[in-house]
């Protein structure tokens, strides 16, 4: 598992310096060619002299170069969704070479799409990044074109060259390219996020927050655990709201920790919990679970050995989760006081909770207690898996 994230740390890496050279040379080559062709038509001499000055030193340049740039923003979007993809479908690698029959090295960027037919959780995150390459193209061609415009027409690189050269102008162009490209961005990616929920949270979202915290030598705790299936099941957050008056995500300590010590009664949350902390089951085995089913791969059991912070470390953190999303809160399993006894109760709302039983009010069958997995994918070859109410 520690193996995993360590080569797809490496390959990101790779792949933002392939990014950052793809988007320079791109934009860099965009202007370029305007500005040839701006050169052309000013030899051209009397040929354009009806236009005018300013049309014939502009018009070409943006036209061209504004349509060169928004083919590139588009390009580099659609890069970003397909690297997205084979990301995906690096973290289903054990699960998809099982069901597939082949060598995880052997698996292609479309396996996924193979997966995401059965499997709700990765069919959903498969929508999320689709949702993003469509609304992301837009929003990158019309932040592209804007932020040209600017270095076209408002930028006066040629007084810039005369005071400081070639590399001043260049420069220039391009901090005043990136500013207004992001100034124009954001916002539109802010409202387009709030009205068509572009980043909403997934499940795999979450399964991927578990995984992260296992690379680094987190222990996991069941109520991260209940919170996958809250989100992939509408019937159990529902069950949380109705009797602790709010999403699961949205409780509190206390109350999250009472909501999972009745849902441990009714779903395997502390056997994927130990499963997933020993190292037999992937993180990634929770997409399979909250839908009644096993993906059948099995490990040996492993420690993780809990990273030290380095400074590289820590500052990318900062800068992640200062433009990004917040991640779900890591939360330890039991509130202690400092004479060692509970500092408060985990089992809360007892005479809320319903006659009928969990489990039958959300259709599922209860999993037998202490099977390990080699015996429940035994089982599967002898017995169909139970009925799954449609989400």
């Amino acid at each position: 598992m520690a193996a995993h994230g360590a080569k797809e740390a490496t390959s990101g890496f790779w792949y933002t310096l392939k990014r950052i050279l793809m988007y320079a040379f791109g934009k860099e080559s965009s202007l370029g060619t305007g500005e040839m062709l701006h050169e052309v038509m000013n030899q051209s001499g009397g040929l354009f002299s009806g236009l005018g000055r300013d049309v014939v030193a502009h018009v070409p340049v943006g036209i061209l170069g504004m349509g060169l740039a928004g083919s590139v923003s588009a390009a580099l979007t659609q890069m970003d969704y397909h690297h997205k993809r084979n990301n995906l479908k690096n973290q289903y690698g054990d699960e998809l070479a099982l069901k597939l029959e082949k060598s995880p090295a052997k698996l292609k960027e479309g396996d996924i799409d193979t997966l995401a037919k059965d499997n709700a959780v990765v069919k959903e995150h498969l929508q999320k990044y689709k949702r993003q390459r469509n609304w992301g193209v837009l929003f990158s061609v019309m932040a592209t074109l804007a932020s040209l415009g600017v270095v076209l027409f408002a930028l006066d690189t040629a007084a810039i060259a005369n005071v400081g050269g070639k590399w001043l102008s260049t420069a220039a162009k391009l901090v005043a390219g990136v500013l207004t490209y992001n100034v124009v961005k954001q916002p539109l990616h802010y409202f387009g996020d709030r009205l068509f929920k572009i980043d909403e949270q997934t499940t795999h979202d979450r399964i991927a927050t578990i995984r992260r915290d296992r690379d680094e030598g987190r222990q996991i705790t069941r109520e991260q655990i209940a919170s996958v299936y809250a989100s992939a099941r509408p019937e159990v957050d529902n069950f949380v709201v109705a009797q602790f008056g709010d999403h699961f995500d949205e409780l509190s300590i206390i109350a999250k920790q009472s909501a999972t010590e009745y849902l441990s009664q009714h779903l395997p949350l502390d056997q994927l919990k130990d499963a997933i902390n020993k190292g037999t089951h992937n993180p990634t085995e929770l997409a399979f679970s909250v839908q009644g089913d096993i993906s059948g791969v099995v490990h040996a059991p492993t420690q993780v050995a809990p990273k030290k912070p380095h400074i590289i470390g820590i500052m990318l953190n900062k800068i992640r989760h200062a433009v990004r999303r917040p991640q779900l809160v890591h939360i330890e399993e039991q509130v202690i006081s400092d004479n060692g006894q509970a500092a408060a109760s985990v089992v809360a709302y007892q005479d809320e909770i319903p006659t009928r039983s969990f489990v039958k009010q959300l259709g599922l069958t209860p999993m037998e207690a202490g099977m390990t997995q080699l015996q429940r994918l035994q089982q599967r070859g002898q017995a169909t898996s139970p009925e799954i109410p449609p989400p």
